[in-house]
């Protein structure tokens, strides 16, 4: 079956959209409650370290499925970051460097469909799913006294690793339509692109607490060969937009 890149409602369904509107109107109002006019907005130089979390729904599948992609939600999952970045001295632009390693586990379902009489149920496998990112981001902020909301938007390099199937060994686990994904993990890199929105809270002058919620938009495209399945398929997908909640510190120089 040939790839179709996803669309834009494929990368941003309501899903993960309701969590990136909520969390800017939450900042929206804290900003109004809290302070009315900006600081001075002085040039900054940070390193800022954070833990995630992890919850998507991705498109999942093998080119060669009878059945297709099919929508897989992920498991809950801890990743981990970094980012070091800076804003120019009185203005509300900036950038920085970032570093992620994210878990997104796939969690395992059933599938019925019709391929006849009667229907068929299809064993849907979990599967490991990880990602390591570094990307560039571009920043806008407004510098307030307590609270500074930003917005970003960026492009990353990402290396994923896509671990075995838990029914690749056979038929009765999986059932008769089962693609038979591979038996070993597979690795694949892309090019995506990142949304984010978040706040820093300032404790001191150099300390602060972050929160942030971000999308990667991923497209990967997995090459390794899948033997002794119902096809003879080769080359697994997934794409969609990973969404993450991160909680960080940073220190401002």
């Amino acid at each position: 079956m040939p790839h179709i890149k996803p669309c834009w409602t494929d990368c941003f369904p309501l899903p993960i959209l309701w969590p990136l509107l909520v969390t800017m109107l939450v900042l929206g109002c804290l900003l109004v409650v809290s302070e009315c006019q900006p600081r001075e907005a002085h040039a900054q130089l940070y390193v800022e370290g954070f833990g995630s979390l992890s919850s998507s729904l991705l498109t999942h599948g093998s080119q060669h499925d009878p059945l297709g992609p099919v929508q897989s939600e992920t498991a809950p999952a801890a990743g981990m970051g970094l980012r070091i970045g800076g804003y120019r001295e009185g203005g509300y632009l900036g950038a920085e460097l970032e570093a992620m390693h994210t878990n997104a586990p796939i969690k395992a379902g059933t599938l019925t469909t019709w391929l006849g009489s009667p229907d068929v149920t299809q064993m849907l496998p979990g599967r490991t799913f990880s990602m390591h990112t570094v990307g560039v981001n571009g920043l806008v902020r407004y510098p307030g006294h307590l609270l500074e909301p930003f917005l970003g938007v960026g492009l990353f390099y990402g290396v994923a690793t896509l671990g075995p199937d838990v029914c690749a060994n056979g038929w009765p686990a999986c059932g008769p339509l089962s693609s038979g994904y591979a038996d070993s993990s597979q690795t694949a890199a892309t090019v995506g692109y990142t949304f984010k929105t978040g706040g820093l809270f300032k404790v001191t002058e150099h300390w602060g607490l972050t929160l942030t919620y971000q999308v990667q938009v991923v497209d990967f495209q997995f090459s390794g060969v899948i033997p002794g399945n119902c096809c003879g398929g080769v080359g697994e997908m997934i794409s969609g937009g990973i969404q993450t909640a991160q909680a960080g510190v940073r220190y401002t120089f």
